[in-house]
């Protein structure tokens, strides 16, 4: 009788470690997958700064403007999203946009501490990068749903 209770103990004992080495893994790999792809996140962010300076400093109409304000772009990282914040002299003036540390997801402001819902991009898409060099709007009209960048978006990723 005691070797049977023993052998069952031994038995939970076992399972009770493999749903422990198996949760413990699962975490690993979670956290590995989330540290590579905030990485390929930060780069796409870097890639996105750039279209934005660039248009600020060639803007048609405003680069005088832009020039004296000296207006720029930064970011803040925070728990879940990045911020992209128009600045003028150094101070921020308004959020840009946010973008989802883990997706890449562009997300319109809604306001200052949260994003408005439905990706109208991925910084992680070449294509929708590509597309953003052409049309990227100074004042943030590529981020509203309606515009054609957004719509092709969201077309294109409809069934992924």
């Amino acid at each position: 009788m005691e070797s049977e209770t023993k052998r069952s103990s031994r038995k939970d004992d076992w399972e009770t470690l493999e749903r422990e080495m198996a949760t413990k893994f699962k975490d690993y790999v979670h956290n590995l997958y989330i540290a590579e792809s905030s990485a390929m996140v930060l780069k796409g962010v870097d890639d996105y700064l750039k279209i934005a300076r660039e248009k600020i400093k060639r803007h048609p109409q405003f680069a005088n403007l832009y020039r004296d304000q000296r207006r720029d772009v930064a970011t803040s990282i925070g728990g879940k999203y990045i911020k992209i914040w128009d600045t003028e002299r150094g101070q921020r003036r308004a959020i840009h946009a946010f973008v989802d540390k883990i997706t890449g997801d562009v997300l319109k402001a809604a306001g200052v501490n949260a994003p408005a819902k439905g990706a109208r991009g991925n910084v992680l898409d070449k294509k929708y990068m590509d597309s953003l060099n052409r049309v990227f709007d100074t004042h943030g009209g590529h981020l509203y749903s309606r515009h054609s960048l957004s719509y092709n978006f969201k077309r294109d990723n409809r069934f992924k």
